[in-house]
Parts: structure tokens; sequence; C-alpha cells
């Protein structure tokens, strides 16, 4: 999945990934790039959703470094998704992606290793056709690879294939 980390001038950052984005606490509007792997980006998704019958649920993870030697504050998270096969909103109106389920969590070899902070069912503050943003606690890394995961939870639809976010 690429992403692109961003930061203000005061350490705090902002992560994108084609399914993620931190954004930094406001406390200066000017931002620099840290990370960027969205140039590459070819227009794929990668399925993240909590099915009921937990027969399709798929997480959703990617990996991101902070430097030594600072700490970054996350307090939000932007997911550049979209809906496949199904309108938005449902037709009863209803939110596709009502919450989201957030884990940070630990590098092991390359993997996600020890969850550090999860975050279940945070509402969903934005929902634009899939493109949407959580906000949740300010979230302290230090130094080090760390692992973004994420799963949507929520309507999924009344189709046959059910709604997917992508």
């Amino acid at each position: 999945m690429p992403f692109a980390i961003r930061r203000t001038l005061t350490q705090s950052l902002g992560l994108w990934f084609a399914v993620a984005f931190l954004l930094p606490q406001a406390v200066q509007a000017q931002t620099v790039v840290l990370v960027d792997q969205l140039d590459d980006y070819t227009g794929r998704y990668i399925a993240i959703r909590n099915q009921d019958d937990d027969t399709a649920s798929v997480t959703t993870a990617d990996d991101f470094s902070v430097p030594d030697g600072t700490t970054w504050t996350i307090w939000e998270v932007f997911i550049n998704g979209a809906y496949v096969e199904t309108p938005d909103p449902n037709p009863d109106g209803s939110p596709q992606c009502v919450s989201a389920d957030i884990g940070f969590w630990s590098n092991d070899s390359d993997r996600p290793g020890e969850a550090l902070f999860f975050y279940e069912g945070v509402a969903a503050a934005s929902d634009d056709n899939g493109q949407l943003t959580f906000a949740i606690e300010d979230t302290d890394l230090t130094g080090g690879t760390y692992w973004l995961s994420l799963q949507c939870v929520g309507n999924l639809g009344t189709n046959a294939n059910g709604a997917r976010l992508f």
C-alpha cells in the first residue's frame, strides 16, 4: 500500500497511505513531506471490511517509520477509499462505513507485531463516497518502525455481494 508521511514544522505528523491518512495537529499551517509512496500509486485498492458473518472480513495494514530522536502525535486518520457495488449512501440513507477499528502495531521482522494502540468502533467524522476521516486519541510514537491497520465496520449494503470499501 503506498503512503506518504507529512508533518508540521513542529514535529506533528500526517500519514497518507492508500487506505489511511493521519493528519497533523493544527499547530502551524505549513507542512513538509517526510516519506511519499503515492507517486507509484497504480489506482488499485486493497479491501478493508468487516462482514457480519466473518466470511469475507479483511483488515489492511502498512508500515511506516518515525525518525530516531523524534516523537509524532497522530490524532486523525483519513481513508482514501472507494465503495464498490453499492450506491452512496445506502438506499435507506445509512452510512456504509459507520466506524473503523484502527490499530498501531510494533514491527516484528517486517510484519505487524504487538498491538501498541488499538481503537475499536471509531465513528467516521466524514464520508465522501469512501474517503473517510476518523478522529482518534492522541497517539504518540517515538523513533522506529510501526504498522497502521484499519478495518471498516458498517452497513455493507443489501445487494448479493454487499458493499465493499477499497
